[in-house]
């Protein structure tokens, strides 16, 4: 029979990192370590596809982007019913925080069929 031989294997505790305040790391730096070794996520093997990038951000101060943050606003109050190539659609907005600015989800779905106005009874 072959020698047992005995291992020492050091486990240790992950230390959490607060990226908040970090004066040297935060979320840029969290990333580019992913796109290094994905499998750090231990999500198995995976293969990065494409990674986070800057988008264009409208002009807030345009007149279009003014009108068009007038009328979410007016949606988030109450939903709007839309018509597109005959059938009708029901748009919702809802409003949230992002990094201390307004933030808009608009979501639209079928509408259902509006109900009928009803009939005031005659009291002959």
């Amino acid at each position: 029979m072959g020698e047992v031989r005995s291992l020492s294997h050091e486990v240790r505790q992950p230390d959490r990192i607060w990226l908040k305040d970090h004066p040297d790391l935060n979320e840029k730096w969290v990333q580019d370590r992913i796109v290094e070794d994905p499998s750090i996520l231990g999500l198995g093997d995976l293969v990065l596809k494409d990674k986070e990038r800057m988008q264009p951000r409208a002009a807030s101060s345009s007149e279009e982007a003014k009108s068009l943050r007038e009328e979410l606003y007016k949606i988030a109050k109450k939903k709007r019913r839309l018509t597109i190539s005959g059938r009708e659609y029901e748009l919702r907005c809802r409003i949230y925080d992002s990094f201390g600015e307004h933030a808009f989800r608009l979501e639209w779905k079928v509408a259902k069929p509006a109900s009928k106005p009803r009939r005031q009874k005659s009291h002959s």
